[in-house]
C-alpha cells in the first residue's frame, strides 16, 4: 500500500515501486525554486537505497545545489510518498539473497522473477 506524506518520516525502511529498498533520510515539501525532479512541486522523501547506481535521478543527497542528506553518490532519490511503501520481508529477503550466489546486486524485485524463472521452490529453502 503506497504511503502518505504523514506516514513517511526519516528512518523509515521503505521501498520503491521496483523494489529498491532504502532508508528516508529526509521529508519536506520542494517547491519551483528548488528545482523539484520532473518540475513537479510537493512533498519528497530523500530515499537512500542500499544498492547505488548511476541513474538520471539519483544523487548523493544534493539537489538543485541545496544539500537535504549526505550520502554516497548515485544513491539518493528524491521520490514522492505515495510512489513508496513500507519495506516487506527483509529478513525473507536475504535468507533467499543469501543462497542464490551471485544475485547481490539484484533488486527484491529482480531476485524474485529470477527465482520464478528457474522454478526455485521456496517452501524448500526455509
Amino acid at each position: 500500500m503506497p504511503l502518505d506524506k504523514s506516514e513517511t518520516y526519516p528512518g523509515l525502511q521503505v521501498q520503491d515501486v521496483d523494489g529498491n529498498v532504502g532508508v528516508v533520510r529526509w521529508i519536506g515539501r520542494m517547491e519551483k525554486a528548488q528545482k523539484p525532479p520532473n518540475n513537479d512541486v510537493g512533498t519528497y522523501a530523500a530515499v537512500e537505497f542500499t544498492r547505488p547506481h548511476n541513474g538520471l535521478l539519483r544523487c548523493n543527497g544534493v539537489w538543485g545545489g541545496q544539500q537535504y542528506c549526505a550520502s554516497p553518490e548515485g544513491s539518493v532519490e528524491f521520490i514522492k510518498p505515495r510512489f513508496l511503501e513500507k519495506e516487506k520481508n527483509t529478513a525473507s529477503v536475504q535468507a533467499l539473497r543469501s543462497m542464490c550466489g551471485g544475485v547481490a546486486d539484484f533488486s527484491d524485485a529482480q531476485l524474485i522473477k529470477f527465482l520464478i524463472a528457474r522454478k526455485y521452490d521456496v517452501s524448500q529453502s526455509a
